[in-house]
């Protein structure tokens, strides 16, 4: 297992936990390009949880994304580990 689904398993189990209405996105032909990992809302806030290795760089396209979806009232969440979804979503 890579240390980014890792990363996204311990984020998941997390959502379930805290009975968050979660999916997962499977980024694919004719998809919106920079969509995060993972949408979640949570008390009316939609988040987009983009999963990163420790090392990992957004995308050119990701940082748009994280951008424009900001602009239109989403909050963007890079996530390194699991201590950063719990930091915003409690």
């Amino acid at each position: 297992m890579t240390p980014e689904t890792s990363i996204k398993t311990a984020i998941k189990d997390y959502l379930n936990l805290k009975r968050v209405f979660w999916w997962y996105n499977l980024a694919g032909i004719g998809a919106y390009k920079g969509l995060p990992d993972i949408f979640a809302i949570h008390k009316g806030v939609i988040y987009g949880i983009e999963v990163k290795a420790p090392r990992g760089r957004l995308s050119d396209y990701q940082i748009d994304f994280g951008s424009r979806f900001g602009d239109a009232g989403g909050k963007f969440i890079v996530a390194r580990s699991l201590d950063d979804v719990m930091a915003v979503i409690t």
